[in-house]
């Protein structure tokens, strides 16, 4: 964010993202440059993205059509939120969590959510595209019951397969792009 001496460039100027939890971590890093502190370079990889509109969307990382273009080996799971638990209880009438992962390694690429409180499903999705979470610990965790973000486990596979089609018998899970 340097962009000469003595002179720093941050938010929408950046080019990088125009959202303003974003130009507030590069103020961060600019005042610990300008302070001589040590810091941790900026990433652009897990930058979340919402638009709080009704449906609430949002995402993080990259798209299955980023994948797509990128040429990389990906599987990707799509969860209906009117068949999670929440999405039935809250009667959603629509709205998807859908996830991007590589299919070698198992970690997270990205992710999109549509419907309620989707925005707030980012944030751990976001902590696991930065932080490059495979799904096994994903699947590992206990998500609180019934909530929005448990969708999320519904759709990688971390209640039992039983469970998790209870409301969506013809789910299957991830599958090759």
């Amino acid at each position: 964010m340097r962009a000469g001496d003595g002179l720093w460039a941050m938010g929408d100027v950046t080019g990088k993202a125009m959202f303003t939890h974003l130009a507030v971590h590069q103020s961060g890093i600019i005042a610990a440059d300008l302070l001589g502190e040590e810091h941790t370079p900026a990433r652009y990889d897990a930058v979340p993205r919402a638009v709080f509109t009704d449906p609430e969307v949002g995402a993080v990382g990259i798209t299955e059509a980023d994948a797509r273009a990128a040429g990389l080996d990906v599987e990707i799971a799509v969860k209906r939120v009117p068949y999670t638990f929440r999405g039935w209880l809250h009667m959603a009438t629509g709205g998807v969590i859908k996830l991007v992962a590589d299919r070698q390694t198992g970690v997270l690429l990205g992710a999109t959510a549509c419907g309620p409180a989707a925005a707030e499903i980012l944030g751990m999705l976001t902590l696991a595209v930065h932080k490059r979470i495979v799904l096994d610990d994903l699947r590992s965790m206990i998500y609180a019951f019934p909530t929005f973000y448990g969708g999320v486990g519904e759709a990688i596979g971390a209640y039992a397969h039983g469970v998790t089609t209870v409301l969506d018998p013809e789910y299957a899970g991830f599958r090759p792009v």
